[in-house]
């Protein structure tokens, strides 16, 4: 009995024991914590059921995801892009981060889905078909007709592959995609010109069958009058003198075709219309078919995309070697100042990721794209700071690479695209580019491992004008005039900008104001075309002044209004080509009495100087007629005047104002010599009209503070402006010699090769324009 009972006392102490040892281990050893992330599900353009945000263990799959939906389209999968991006399968994609999902779709087939002879390409109108909207943002666009029925589909251009090197007419480098408008909405591919250069689509059929293959493209056929300079695009016929086609490896003969060009009376339009080069019905296979396009000749349309029409159904098919970089990268255009304008010289791209130098050693694997590819073979590359200083040559990486453009001049812009501006000849007016149309573009890039062929992720665009620094461009002012037959009010709302540098306001004592007034493409809302169309920021330059800084004076306030059309406007919003008068005069000389006087109480009254180019040149010398008396020295540059109302009295008025004229003599647009034609055109004999008539006549009236510089054309170094951008000088400050400026003074006498000079006083040094205008004032400054 004992040892029974001993035994189930020894049975009970090993038991109680047993839980005593777990419960020490559960109070002991803590649970390990788990890390939840957060997965949310985007529809991407369609609705969700279910929740759209879950939490998720730490490696753990997603069992909870919503349904996503879309009207005539089926639910395909998730993926990690909303367009493109890595497919996720739910069951096994483990979760290890904070993740977004985007829902990707395909289209529901509205139209015929049966066996080929029951539905025939032939018989789909080239002009009654358009894209399905529902698929407007994907890669493979559903075509359909009037009723709604599919009959086919369309791959964009800009997501062929191309292969070769661009046309020689291209100043953009290496690329071939251009972000212009387009039939279907996407991009086009342009500079395709060298010979032997090749452009394939790839697509899928879940079927044999026969399709009507389709090119969309657009005429290059441009046309120059040498006399005028003005540039069109007329019709041009496409065959396979200009390039030839393969489908699935088999030639493809293909009849001529007509492309439509803007036509003349739409100057300096392209990519207006997107015509069909059709290729015929031909055999498509089960599984990927190629379309392959070799370039011929220069003559080469521009291409917009492929039209697939058949009842098979057909998906787009990626370069099955790319491999994408897909980390988002920023990048700031950095815009700066030149002669002909502003020009993006930098471009700084901020990575996620350090990039090694070794990627940028030997060449460049990144382009930017603003409507077209930035820069060209000059490029440098090199890693950088977050504000685009280069690094030392012994820097290992950094998340930060500079593409410097080497800016240089053409026949009417930059090279390389490298303008900012994009210049609207209906409305005659510079406006902006939309940098949020930006792309980026990779090749060739090695990290580590792996070498990536494509940029695949997300890009922000930014600009930074340091130009513009001590530039104030939020200046406004409103007036109510009385204008027109009979009087009728109106109100008048300019915009300016103004250079306001602090050193100046506290230098003790009161500083000049240099007025500048813009040309005819430089109008708007926006004071930033008008302070940059012109390089205005050369008056904010040292360059300029240093004239002006004397004692503690530290230099001159600029001030530059902007009209909201021209300043030639006569009241209906048009340029006039000899107005009498300007709805703006009386507006435009209150804005600079206001600021001068209200806004800017530290700019001396005394030392106020007005002046401006062509457009801005003629408003000069309207504002010293009607109010000579305010300023105290004018610089009229390119400017032009109706003979019939330069009269006695006007000159009268104008006489005893201390001027500085500059015009040079092959001026195309206001003309002050005898245009002989050719290409480029030659001037002969000077003639009496706008800068030389009005100069002749303020001599003969008496004047004896009146110059003029005439030169024999513009240039800078080895590059040729148009002749009308005299301007150009005077912010270099090269204006120096003068022409003869005695009463009896005549036109024969006016030579561009003059070497007479001015002096500020009698015997002393010669002076440019800039110090003579900086010694001009109405009373002892």
């Amino acid at each position: 009995m004992f040892k029974k009972l001993q035994t189930v006392v020894c049975a009970l102490l090993v038991l109680l024991l047993c839980f005593g040892l777990a419960a020490c281990d559960n109070n002991t050893d803590p649970k390990p914590q788990t890390t939840e992330y957060t997965v949310t599900f985007d529809a991407n353009g369609g609705t969700l059921t279910g929740n759209a945000t879950i939490k998720v263990e730490s490696g753990k799959t997603i069992t909870a995801a919503p349904t996503a939906a879309k009207e005539n389209c089926d639910f395909e999968a998730w993926y990690t892009l909303a367009d493109g991006g890595d497919k996720i399968a739910l069951d096994t994609y483990k979760v290890e981060k904070d993740v977004t999902l985007f829902a990707h779709y395909t289209p529901k087939s509205t139209g015929p889905v049966g066996p080929d002879d029951s539905f025939d390409p032939d018989s789909v109108d080239l002009a009654g078909y358009s894209v399905d909207p529902t698929t407007a943002n994907l890669k493979t666009k559903t075509l359909i007709n009037a009723k709604n029925e599919r009959v086919g589909y369309r791959l964009e251009a800009e997501n062929a592959t191309i292969t070769g090197t661009p046309s020689s007419e291209n100043q953009q480098g290496t690329g071939y995609v251009e972000a212009v408008e387009t039939a279907s909405g996407g991009k086009s591919i342009g500079y395709l010109g060298t010979a032997g250069n090749t452009v394939k689509f790839s697509f899928e059929s879940d079927t044999a069958g026969v399709a009507k293959i389709v090119l969309r493209a657009t005429s290059n056929n441009t046309k120059m009058d040498m006399e005028t300079c003005a540039m069109w695009v007329e019709d041009q016929k496409v065959s396979e003198k200009d390039f030839t086609v393969a489908f699935n490896g088999a030639p493809v003969k293909f009849e001529e075709a007509t492309l439509r060009g803007a036509g003349k009376d739409k100057p300096m339009t392209w990519n207006l219309y997107w015509d069909p080069v059709s290729f015929g019905k031909l055999d498509v296979k089960k599984g990927l078919n190629e379309v392959v396009i070799t370039v011929v000749a220069q003559t080469v349309p521009n291409m917009d995309c492929l039209d697939i029409i058949t009842s098979r159904t057909v998906t787009a098919v990626a370069d099955p070697t790319a491999n994408p970089y897909k980390k988002d990268v920023d990048v700031k255009l950095v815009v700066g100042g030149y002669e002909g304008g502003p020009a993006i010289e930098k471009a700084i791209l901020h990575f996620a990721e350090n990039i090694p130098a070794s990627a940028v050693k030997d060449a460049n694997p990144f382009s930017v794209s603003l409507g077209a590819r930035l820069g060209g073979s000059g490029d440098k590359v090199y890693l950088c700071d977050k504000d685009g200083v280069k690094l030392a040559d012994s820097a290992a990486s950094s998340a930060y690479v500079a593409i410097e453009y080497a800016v240089s001049y053409a026949n009417w812009s930059f090279a390389g695209n490298l303008s900012p501006f994009t210049y609207n000849q209906t409305t005659a007016k510079n406006t902006w580019k939309d940098f949020s149309t930006a792309n980026l573009s990779i090749s060739n890039l090695k990290i580590g491992d792996a070498t990536y062929t494509e940029f695949g992720g997300k890009v922000t665009v930014t600009k930074e004008v340091p130009c513009l620094k001590d530039w104030n461009l939020n200046g406004t002012f409103t007036d109510n005039i009385q204008w027109g037959t009979p009087a009728a009010a109106r109100k008048i709302d300019l915009k300016y900008g103004a250079y306001e540098p602090a050193e100046l306001k506290n230098d003790g004592g009161k500083n000049a104001l240099i007025v500048w007034l813009h040309g005819g493409g430089e109008g708007g809302t926006d004071p930033s075309i008008a302070v940059l169309g012109n390089q205005v920021t050369g008056l904010s330059n040292d360059t300029v002044q240093k004239y002006f800084k004397s004692g503690s004076l530290k230099g001159a306030y600029v001030l530059a209004p902007q009209s909201p059309t021209q300043w030639m406007d006569i009241g209906d919003g048009k340029q006039a080509s000899s107005p009498e008068n300007s709805v703006y005069t009386e507006s435009l000389f209150k804005l600079i009495k206001k600021y001068a006087e209200e806004v800017n109480t530290d700019v001396d009254l005394n030392r106020i100087y007005v002046g401006g180019c062509s457009n801005g040149g003629w408003m000069t010398l309207e504002l010293l007629a009607d109010h000579g008396e305010y300023f105290a020295a004018a610089y009229p540059v390119s400017a032009c005047y109706d003979s019939k109302l330069l009269t006695s009295d006007m000159i009268n008025k104008l006489k005893d104002i201390p001027i500085w004229f500059t015009h040079s003599k092959n001026d195309g647009t206001l003309p002050i010599a005898k245009n002989n034609g050719g290409w480029p055109a030659t001037f002969g004999e000077l003639l009496n009209q706008n800068t030389n008539e009005v100069y002749l006549k303020l001599l003969a009236a008496g004047a004896t503070n009146v110059y003029f510089s005439l030169f024999e054309n513009v240039t800078v170094g080895q590059t040729s402006y148009d002749g009308h951008w005299s301007w150009i000088y005077t912010f270099r400050d090269e204006c120096k010699f003068v022409q003869k400026h005695t009463a009896d003074t005549k036109l024969t006498d006016l030579k561009t090769d003059s070497k007479e000079t001015v002096s500020l006083t009698s015997g002393g040094e010669a002076v440019t324009m800039w110090a003579w205008i900086a010694a001009q004032a109405k009373s002892a400054a």
